[in-house]
Parts: structure tokens; sequence; C-alpha cells
């Protein structure tokens, strides 16, 4: 692998075309950093371009200006701060730590955190998590959807997957989902049009006009020291809030809790349920008897302790790589530990994610059969988030590996971690 340092300046531009995988990350010097194999480089007024026919890292400038062309595998950027315009990826797309991202298409997922500014993408082909952002606007994105900690609004365009959002400050607008949409504790105005699955709404939401609309159920969770005014319109309404001024018409229900001004509609043609905030009656939740619950674990930093683990190890062994077969291995297995990485981490949280939603529709259902015929016995746990396929090592990295036992470098032990966290078994 070449290695090869080029001077960008104090306003870095830099372009690049990668027919591999490609890792950038940033540091405090003015000058990129390119490892890669066969690549050509060419300067002009537009700033520096790097066109590369394999695998690739790069370290840049944190303030470069970064535009992808092309990916042709997996892409991650870490710790740029300034804009990326990133044209199409053939793989995965990961990004951590950067700032105002317009993505065009991503073949496989996208993992988006920690981003100072907004993120768009045209197409997303697989699952797209997005955390610790401003702003979020997507086109289509045919897996799911999850969306958590957003300072200002959401839009999205077509989701064939479910859609999930969680603490969205600003405005939410979905124009169209083909499944199931979650969304609480959001700050801004709702807008959800055309929902083919079930919408649960958890939690209270502004002053202003919110829509509804969907092809299933709409199971609203509203806390009931919250003001707002209802229109519901459905074959069948349950209520369970202590609503006044109600009045039903047909297929419409209308009611209020307080004097406010945030008014809610919606729209299903399956059933609309209005219940208390509350998920498990109080009953159930005092003592230790059987029946008690908890769906408040935190999913949301799940991700990050699987990374900080994995990285952990992986700081461990670096030195002895470098020291005992070069820099040039020693790059590549971080490379391909990070990658692999930042996979099962998207993955996991989306897996967690699933569970959450799955163990609330089963305390749903708990709660109808309780009020029928006192209480069963409790619902089974929701099932395990799957596992990411596990990669392989390679036959020249578990023979190094086995060198480094035998020459006493690292022990067993370690050389079983290492192995685990290359194969994602961490």
């Amino acid at each position: 692998m070449n290695q090869d340092r080029i001077e960008l300046g104090k306003m870095p531009r830099l372009t690049v075309e990668c027919h591999g995988n490609l890792v950038v990350h940033s540091w405090g010097e003015t000058a990129v950093l390119i490892r890669a194999g066969e690549y050509e480089t060419n300067e002009d007024e537009n700033g520096l371009t790097i066109t590369s026919h394999g695998d690739t890292r790069l370290t840049v400038p944190a303030n470069t200006a970064l535009s992808v062309l092309a990916v042709h595998g997996d892409l991650v950027v870490k710790r740029v701060n300034s804009e990326l315009s990133l044209n199409e990826v053939n793989g995965d797309a990961v990004l951590v730590g950067v700032s105002n991202a317009k993505l065009g298409m991503v073949h496989g997922d996208l993992s988006a955190k920690q981003i100072n500014g907004s993120v768009s993408a045209e197409t997303v082909n697989g699952d797209a998590v997005l955390r610790q952002l401003e702003s979020a606007s997507l086109g289509t994105v045919h897996g799911d959807l999850s969306v958590r900690h957003a300072s200002g609004s959401v839009s999205l365009q077509t989701g064939n997957g479910d859609v999930n959002l969680e603490y969205v400050a600003g405005n939410v607008s979905l124009q169209q989902s083909h499944r199931d949409v979650n969304a609480r504790h959001i700050g801004g105005l709702l807008n959800l049009q055309q929902v083919s699955g079930d919408i649960r709404l958890r939690g209270d939401l502004c002053e202003g006009d919110h829509y509804c609309r969907a092809h299933g159920d709409i199971v609203v969770r509203w806390p009931v020291e919250a003001p707002v005014n209802i229109e519901a319109t459905a074959p069948q309404i349950k209520n369970s809030l202590p609503l006044e001024a109600v009045t039903e018409e047909g297929k419409t229900f209308t009611g209020s809790l307080g004097a406010g001004k945030t008014h809610l509609e919606l729209v299903a043609n399956g059933r609309i349920l209005l219940k208390e905030g509350r998920l498990v009656k109080e009953e159930w939740e005092d003592g230790d008897d059987e029946f008690a619950f908890d769906f408040n674990f935190d999913f949301g930093n799940l991700g990050e302790r699987i990374s900080r683990e994995v990285e952990a190890q992986v700081h461990h062994f670096t030195t002895g790589f470098e020291s005992q077969f070069g820099p040039d291995f020693a790059q590549k297995m971080t490379e391909k530990i990070t990658r692999q990485t930042e996979k099962a981490v998207a993955k996991a949280e989306r897996a967690a994610e699933r569970a959450q939603r799955q163990a609330e529709r089963q305390a749903e259902q708990y709660q109808r059969r309780a009020g029928r015929r006192g209480a069963p016995p409790p619902p089974p746990p929701p099932p395990k988030p799957a596992r990411p396929p596990k990669p392989q090592a390679t036959a020249e990295e578990q023979l190094k590996i086995l060198k480094m036992v035998e020459q006493g470098i690292i022990s067993p032990e370690e050389a079983n971690t290492l192995l685990e966290a290359i194969e994602g078994r961490g």
C-alpha cells in the first residue's frame, strides 16, 4: 500500500472517487495523507482530486470541504467538520461527527450520528439510522427509518419500511409510508399523510394543527395534563381519555382536554384508540409482583457501548501489529474492524428498537386481556435482536495472530478477543 502526503492549504477542498472501500478521518494538519494501492491525483483551482482503484484511507484537515463522486464499496467519514457532498455509495455509508451532509444514492444502509447540521438524501436502498442531528430531509428510504434526538425538523417523502421518530424538536412531515409509523415526543407540527400500516403516537404536541391518516389503526397515548382538541374519524373509536364536550356523529368523534390551541385530527380505516400516557397501569407497577413490566430500557446508547468496547480492543492490539508486521497490515486490520463495528452498531440499534416496539404491542394486548378476564400469565419476552451476519477472519489474519501467540506478544485469550472483534462476535 502506497502512502503520500499533499498540502491542501488553509481552505482545503477535496474530491474523491474510490473503486473500493473508503475511510476518511480528520487530523490537525493542513495536508491530506493518502494510503491506497493504485491511485492518481490532480490539483487545480477547485482543489485536489483523488481517483483510487482500490481500498483507500484518507486523513484530512478537519475543515475539509469533501465531495465524494462515487464509492464502489463502503464509506466511513468521521470528524470532518465541513460540508460533505456524496453522490453515490454502492455499499453502506457511515457518518460520525460531520457537518451538513448532502447525499444522493446510498445502495446499502445509512448511519449518521453526531451531525452538526442537516442530513439530506435522495434515496437509501437499505435502512437509515440518524442520531443527534439538527434536521433531516429524505426522499425515499426502502428499508426502516429511525430518527432520534433531532433539534430541528424531519421530512420524508416515501418510506417502504417502518418509521420510528423520537425526540424531534421541530416539525415532522411524512408524505407516504408503506408500513407502521411510531412517533413520540414531537416538539413541532406533526403531519403524517398516507400511512399504510398503523400509527402509534405518544406524548403531547405543541399548539397548532396536527394531522395523522392511517389505513390501519391509530393508537394515541396522551398525557392527561396536556390540553388538546381531538377530531377522530374511523369505523371504530375507543376513548379512555377524560375528554370534555364529547360529540359522536356517525364515524366522527370529537372531544377536548382543557382549554388550548392544540388540534389533533385523526383519520383511520381501522380503529382509533385514545389512551392515557402511561403504558402500564399503576397497580401493575407497584410492588415486586410477577406482573411488573419495564419497557423503559435505554436503547439509545447501545451502539455507542458496543463501539467503545471494540475500539478499546483494537487500540490494545494496534501497537503489536505495527511493530511485528508493519504499518500496512496494521492499517488494513484497523480499517476492517472499523467498518464491521459501525455496521454492527447500526444493526444492533435497529434490532433493539424493533424489540422495544414488540414489547409495547404485547403490553397493550396484555392490558386488553386483563380487562376482559383478569390478569393472565404475562406475555413472553420480546425476541432477542438478531445478530448481524458474521464476517470471517482471513487465513492471513489468522496465521499472523497465531504467530503473535507463538512469540509471546499476546496471550491465547487476547488472540480470541481479537478474532471476535474482527468477526463482529464481541
